[in-house]
């Protein structure tokens, strides 16, 4: 928490604006974590705000300040906390995430001010007007708000080492062990007891996941309720004998003439379930009503009873498409504001799939790892290029034999956007895709942006 706080400190340094009764008078005490301020120049009130020097604060915390006069922009930095903002524009970004602003940033007399809510709701800090005292205190956040669920996908054994090396990170497992077979029955794949036994030390929450990707298969499920509830207690059984917490449901291509009958069969999966288990769902991300391949999901119907909602909020481009960013930071947040309005944000966890994929000219592509397409990069001598738009780090090469590939990949900047988005709409948190592939600098992005 002290470390968010200072973070908070150390970024919003260039002046503070803050929303006072207009009657306020001064001197005008301003405190930073209980550290009073001592300006060369006294604080002032205009049209109700107070507003304070930059420099009283950007000094004595130590925060990296820059100034561009050519475009008039502010960059406040303190670690990997980035704030931009541009002077009489109503418009911020933090880590590459845009945010409206109520007031600009503006110049008087030399000084630079900029509205101290803004950054301090970016930080998770609060800012208090005492009148009676006529002192501004900035505090951080008592409450847990700033921390986000951080679900990891338990996928095979290489998890282990993923969840075993981020124990303060990850909040609670997904275990990939069950899948529909043939004949319509819930099958265990390796359970994974190494994982599951340690997560369960840690206090984590554990839920199976009950795989389906076969179309024809779900339709056959979604039209015969007997055989739907043999799976219920399929699931109700592994429940009770292996001592998971809850159920994922991790049904893909349900039919788009059976939205209806998936959310029943959810509903009677509640019914026996009860309050005792949870119920989350592996959904596909919709960025808009074109996308009519996903009309069986009845988003707002399942979020009404499952208990959390896993985004997928990746493969905007896929293997066998065409070549593009796995997903790009502006259309996650495309994702995000059509699916949200159906999701409510504390049921809302937002799907980061860590990987990559590499194209040929012609022909479908393949996936590849981070740490692979960096070593690739690195061993044909090639610069990794950042995407401008999606904000997605990308290459080409050619390969052994002569054909020009294109590679694009997530990495620990991308990330860190889509952490900010998760702030920025105030939602549950992440779901990560999946454990055993990241790279450790994208774990430490994962533990400070979740605040874990």
């Amino acid at each position: 928490m002290r470390k968010r706080v200072w973070g908070f400190c150390l970024t919003v340094l260039f002046c503070l604006m803050v929303y006072v009764p207009a009657f306020a008078a001064a001197p005008i005490s301003i405190y930073v974590n209980d550290q009073k301020l001592a300006p060369d120049v006294d604080p002032y009130i205009t049209s109700g705000r107070t507003m304070l020097p930059v420099r009283a604060v950007l000094e004595p915390l130590g925060a990296v300040f820059a100034w561009d006069s050519k475009t008039q922009t502010v960059t406040i930095q303190k670690g990997a906390k980035k704030v931009l903002l541009v002077i009489n524009k109503k418009q911020a970004t933090i880590n590459g995430v845009k945010y409206s602003l109520d007031a600009p940033a503006v110049i008087k007399e030399g000084r630079t001010f900029v509205p101290l809510r803004f950054v301090a709701e970016s930080f998770d800090a609060n800012v208090n007007w005492n009148g009676a005292e006529k002192t501004v205190r900035i505090t951080p956040n008592a409450g847990s708000g700033g921390k986000k669920i951080v679900t990891g996908y338990y996928y095979d054994a290489n998890s282990l080492e993923s969840l075993s090396g981020n124990l303060d990170t990850i909040t609670d497992t997904v275990h990939f062990s069950y899948n529909l077979n043939a004949q319509g029955r819930v099958e265990e794949r390796p359970f994974f007891s190494q994982g599951f036994e340690l997560a369960r030390r840690n206090n984590m929450g554990i839920e199976m996941l009950v795989f389906a990707n076969n179309r024809e298969q779900l339709k056959a499920l979604m039209s015969n309720a007997a055989m739907q509830q043999t799976v219920i207690n399929d699931i109700y059984n592994f429940l009770q004998t292996r001592g998971f917490d809850g159920v994922n449901l991790d049904f893909e291509y349900i039919d788009s003439t059976q939205a209806a009958e998936f959310v029943d069969f959810v509903k009677s999966l509640r019914n026996k379930l009860g309050t005792k288990y949870t119920i989350s769902l592996s959904l596909p991300a919709k960025s808009s009503d074109r996308q009519y391949w996903y009309d069986g999901y009845d988003y707002k119907a399942l979020a009404t009873v499952a208990d959390r909602i896993m985004v997928m909020a990746y493969d905007q481009h896929y293997k066998g498409g065409e070549p593009g960013p796995v997903a790009g930071n502006d259309w996650v947040e495309e994702v995000i504001n059509y699916m949200l309005p159906m999701i409510p944000g504390e049921k809302f966890q937002l799907g980061l799939g860590i990987y990559g994929y590499d194209w040929p000219e012609t022909g479908a592509g393949r996936t590849i790892l981070v740490h692979d397409a960096r070593n690739l990069a690195a061993a044909k001598g090639l610069e990794i290029i950042k995407d401008p738009t999606s904000g997605v780090s990308c290459f080409n090469y050619w390969d052994d034999n002569g054909m020009l590939r294109q590679v694009w990949f997530e990495d620990a900047s991308s990330v860190r956007t889509k952490l900010e988005l998760v702030k920025k709409y105030n939602l549950a948190g992440i779901a990560i895709w999946r454990l055993g592939i990241i790279p450790q600098d994208i774990w430490e992005v994962i533990s400070e942006g979740s605040g874990n």
